[in-house]
């Protein structure tokens, strides 16, 4: 659904560029054409991105669905184990009940019988005893295996839990990655300004997008902000602002760091803006982007 109201957006945006066509600047220089073509495959590369994030999203619905077929076939076999330790029960204290009867009908009789009868029924009950003895071992094996299945029963439960609360902080995060990227093309929509730095505007919770999509990937947002700023997208004052604070962000690698000052450059070359261009350079050492001097 939120490609699906991206594709809106931006069919939106080119219908109101059709409709009010904004002026550009003038073209740009051919560096400046190969960093724009690398823009353009950092937004490429989002495209593949979200592919893998469905196809990941996919893998770990399947596995989640095999786990739980897993805890049900083990809950299965766990109630036909406790059927048989009932069963088994049962029959034990159905033998114990006969032996009960056994003694008591085995009374010391008034006049002696011949020393052979006299031994068969101690026999009968050494047997039917040895036959109880066998049937606790069994319901104690039986008891075993039950308590084994519980536990395996319990760690796919906990297994299970801990991937959806991964799958549910994964889909979390790049709910937001792309809730922000829609924030960002939806012209008409924009939840407020920003002043100098994402979470200083007066809409914090349009900062807090901002700044979630710069932390996570912020190579991707200059490719995101370039697009809006090639489909002459009338936002000019926030792009510049994400601009100013992606280059001030001591976390962004020199590549991102020089794009999105580039494309200030654009936007808005009044821009006053130092930066260190050499980590192994003094720390005096410095370029200001914009209408300045070079030092």
């Amino acid at each position: 659904m939120r490609l699906a109201a991206l594709e809106h957006s931006v069919f939106d945006f080119e219908r109101r560029r059709a409709q009010n066509p904004v002026q550009v600047a003038s073209a740009p220089s051919e560096a400046c054409q190969e960093y724009q073509t690398e823009l353009e495959t950092a937004v490429a590369s989002l495209t593949r991105d979200n592919r893998r994030l469905q196809s990941s999203i996919c893998d770990l619905t399947q596995a989640g669905r095999a786990l739980k077929s897993t805890i049900a076939d083990l809950t299965a076999q766990a109630a036909a184990k406790d059927a048989k330790i009932d069963a088994l029960t049962r029959h034990l204290r159905q033998a114990k009940a006969h032996v009960k009867v056994l003694r008591a009908s085995h009374v010391p009789p008034q006049n002696p019988a011949p020393p052979r009868a006299a031994l068969d029924d101690p026999r009968a009950l050494i047997r039917l005893q040895a036959q109880i003895a066998a049937q606790g071992t069994r319901v104690a094996a039986m008891e075993h295996d039950r308590y084994v299945l519980e536990g395996q029963v319990l760690d796919l439960q906990l297994q299970l839990e801990r991937t959806e609360r991964e799958h549910v902080a994964q889909l979390e995060k790049y709910a937001a990655v792309f809730g922000g990227v829609l924030a960002l093309m939806q012209v008409g929509a924009l939840p407020g300004p920003l002043v100098e730095t994402p979470g200083t505007g007066n809409d914090r919770m349009w900062a807090q997008i901002v700044e979630h999509v710069a932390a996570h990937d912020a190579h991707h947002l200059v490719g995101v902000l370039y697009t809006l700023w090639d489909r002459h997208v009338p936002i000019l004052g926030p792009l510049a602002a994400v601009l100013g604070a992606l280059i001030r962000g001591s976390a962004h690698t020199t590549h991102v760091t020089l794009l999105a000052a580039l494309l200030l450059t654009q936007v808005a070359p009044d821009t006053q803006l130092s930066l260190p261009i050499d980590a192994t350079a003094p720390p005096s050492t410095t370029v200001t982007y914009g209408r300045g001097n070079y030092a």
